[in-house]
């Protein structure tokens, strides 16, 4: 039986998509860097709340899906 060393890069949040395609893109040539191979990708539902002032000025939870890149390698 293999045994895989794992790491798991969660996406942040980027100001356009390009911006997103190279942070993913760097990501991704790190971890490849180090050894791992891209495994799977995942979605994580996340709850972000509004801070004090954001509750104050009828700020609302927002739900969404946060993806996660999940790399392994064999060790």
């Amino acid at each position: 039986m293999k045994n895989y060393e794992y790491a798991v890069y969660q996406v942040k949040v980027q100001p356009n998509i390009k911006a997103l395609d190279t942070a993913v893109q760097i990501k991704i040539q790190e971890y490849t860097g180090q050894g791992f191979e891209f495994y799977s990708q995942v979605y994580v539902p996340v709850a972000i709340t509004p801070g004090c002032i954001g509750s104050l000025l009828g700020g609302k939870t927002q739900y969404l899906n946060a993806p996660l890149f999940i790399f392994r390698k064999e060790i």
